[in-house]
């Protein structure tokens, strides 16, 4: 972890010396505005949590020696689960609506990334090839929706959704931190639970070594290849 925020950090001066010509006052210049108590630090949190939601699907399928490339097209569409869910019940109780949404979100973005799952499993399909398509076909059924079918009226051709209602926003902690990212801490732990602390995940475990191990722990791998 601390080689990888070291790396991030010489790539980011880099990247501020060759446009700016000054390290030492355009890198704590950027840090400062990003992590400013406002908009920039939501933005900088909202997205981290995001990616970190995705590394989640990710990892589950690593550990089965799987390649999930896949994460942008289920979180397209787990989003757009999320948001017509959100748009069609916005006269449920708002505790209910927010149940909804998230239960919708997290289930469109399975399902598009089971896509892959059963063509690997019945034709036996790359699921590096699949996921990375999938992924196109994903921001483009989105681009079309967002255009034409629940585009909002009063968009002016912009291609965007009518507003949420508030009363399914998951809102914010202390106002900075997205209470979505309590959903993702969650679902990190979820996930170590399950990899390293319950049968299935021996399983998926046993798998990522190998057919030869998966057959010794009795996993019956005919029905993963």
């Amino acid at each position: 972890l601390v080689g990888a925020l070291a790396a991030a950090v010489a790539v980011l001066g880099i990247a501020v010396t060759v446009s700016s010509g000054t390290w030492i006052v355009g890198v704590p210049e950027l840090v400062r505005t990003t992590l400013d108590r406002g908009a920039g630090s939501f933005s900088l949190v909202a997205a981290a949590y995001a990616l970190g939601s995705i590394a989640v699907g990710v990892t589950l399928a690593l550990r089965a020696s799987l390649f999930n490339l896949g994460g942008e097209g289920q979180i397209y569409m787990g989003a757009l689960g999320a948001a017509v869910v959100a748009l069609a019940g916005r006269d449920l109780p708002g505790w209910l609506l927010v149940a909804l949404a998230v239960l919708a979100g997290a289930v469109a973005g399975f399902g598009w990334g089971l896509i892959a799952g059963v063509l690997r499993a019945t034709l036996g399909l790359s699921e590096i090839i699949t996921t990375i398509m999938l992924n196109f076909i994903a921001f483009f059924a989105v681009s079309y929706l967002v255009r034409g079918p629940i585009q909002d009226p009063q968009a002016a051709g912009y291609p965007y959704t009518e507003q949420v209602t508030p009363a399914a926003r998951l809102g914010t902690i202390g106002q900075l931190v997205p209470a979505g990212a309590i959903l993702a801490v969650l679902a990190a732990a979820v996930c170590w639970l399950v990899l390293d602390r319950s049968r299935p995940g021996a399983r998926i475990n046993d798998i990522g070594q190998g057919e030869p191990a998966a057959r010794f722990a009795g996993v019956p791998i005919a029905i993963y290849t």
